[in-house]
C-alpha cells in the first residue's frame, strides 16, 4: 500500500508492532494521529469494524439505515475501499465536545488495509477533506490483483445458492474482484472515460428517501425534502417492481435502482462521468431488468 500525505502531514514513528504507519497533522491542541494497518483475510468484516468502532465512540451497533448513510465508497481509480465518519455523544455536563472519527477499509489480495483517526469533533472537521485526499490517493499498484474474466451472456454474481444473475451488455466487463460491499462489480470503459456498476445487498427494508439523498450528494446535488420533489421510476427487477432514479450532477452522473427481496435491500448502481453514463442508461435498464435469482424462472415466464 502506498499514498500521497496531503500538505503538512508527516510520517511519525510507529506507538506498537501492529501498525504499519503513523501519521500526525497539525500541532498542539489541532493535532491528530493517523494509523495505517494491516490485517490478515477480511479483517473482520465492515459492518463488525463499523459496529466495533462506534462501541468506541459510546455508540450502539449502526442501524440498517444508519450502516447504509455512514458507510460510503470511496471515489479512486487505484484502489476499492469504503469510508467511515462517526460522531459519537457530548458527554454528560457538555463541558468537552464528543469525539469524531474517520476511518477507511481496504479489502485488497487476502488481506485488509485500515486507515484511522479519532479527535474532538472541532479538530477533526479541520482534516476532513485532507483525510478524503489521503484515501483517493491509496494505490496497490504493486500488489498481485485477480483478472477480470471476459465479457459473457450470463454470469453467476456469487456462489449463495440463492445468488442474482444476469445477462450482461455488450462491452461491460465484471471485476475480477467485486467492489467492498458488493455482490458484483463492472466497469464500463469507452475512451480515456469509466463508468463503475455495482450489485450490493443490504440487510432491511428500502429507505428511499435517505438513499436517494445520499446518492444525491455524492453526485453534488442538494437533498430531497419528500420523494414528491422528484418521483423515481418503477422498473420491474426478478419479479419485484422497484425504483429508479436518475441523477445527473456537475462532474458526476449516477442511475440507481433500489428494490426489497426477501427482507433485504439490493441497490444497482451505475455511476461515472456524462455522457458515458447517459449513453448506457438503456444497456444499464435492460441489466437491471435481467437480473434473476434461483427458483424465478417461473416468476417472469418466456
Amino acid at each position: 500500500m502506498v499514498w500521497k500525505n496531503p500538505q503538512g502531514w508527516q510520517p511519525k514513528p510507529n506507538p506498537n508492532s501492529m501498525r504499519f504507519a503513523t501519521l500526525s497533522a497539525g500541532t498542539g491542541e489541532d493535532e491528530i494521529e493517523v494509523s495505517i494497518t494491516e490485517l490478515g483475510a477480511a479483517g473482520g468484516g465492515i459492518r463488525a469494524n463499523v459496529d466495533r468502532w462506534r462501541n468506541q465512540l459510546g455508540l450502539g451497533p449502526a442501524t440498517d439505515d444508519e450502516f447504509s448513510q455512514q458507510v460510503v465508497e470511496i471515489e479512486n481509480p487505484g484502489a476499492s475501499g469504503v469510508k467511515v465518519d462517526l460522531v459519537g455523544p457530548v458527554p454528560d455536563g457538555g463541558a468537552s465536545p464528543g469525539l469524531r472519527m474517520l476511518a477507511a477499509i481496504f479489502p485488497v489480495t487476502g488481506r485488509t488495509w485500515f486507515i484511522k483517526t479519532t479527535a474532538p469533533a472541532p479538530v477533526m472537521a479541520k482534516y476532513v477533506d485532507d483525510f478524503d485526499a489521503l484515501c483517493r490517493s491509496v494505490d496497490f499498484g504493486a500488489a498481485p490483483t485477480a483478472q477480470s474474466p471476459p465479457a459473457v451472456e450470463t454470469v453467476d454474481a456469487a456462489p449463495s445458492r440463492d445468488g442474482p444473475a444476469w445477462e450482461l451488455p455488450d462491452g461491460w466487463v465484471q471485476d475480477g474482484q467485486a467492489k467492498p460491499m458488493s455482490a458484483a462489480s463492472f466497469t464500463i470503459a469507452a475512451d480515456s472515460d469509466e463508468a463503475f456498476v455495482t450489485i450490493t445487498p443490504l440487510p432491511g427494508p428500502p429507505q428511499l428517501l435517505s438513499n436517494i439523498n445520499r446518492w444525491r450528494s455524492q453526485v453534488g446535488l442538494q437533498p430531497m425534502g419528500s420523494l414528491d420533489d422528484d418521483a423515481p421510476q418503477p422498473i420491474q427487477v426478478a419479479g419485484q417492481t422497484g425504483a429508479l432514479v436518475d441523477l445527473a450532477g456537475p462532474s458526476k452522473h449516477m442511475i440507481g435502482v433500489i428494490v426489497e427481496r426477501e427482507g433485504a435491500t439490493w441497490f444497482y448502481k451505475m455511476m461515472g462521468p456524462d455522457p458515458l453514463v447517459a449513453e448506457q442508461k438503456a444497456a444499464f435498464e435492460a441489466f437491471v431488468r435481467s437480473v434473476r435469482f434461483d427458483g424465478d424462472a417461473g416468476e417472469q415466464g418466456d
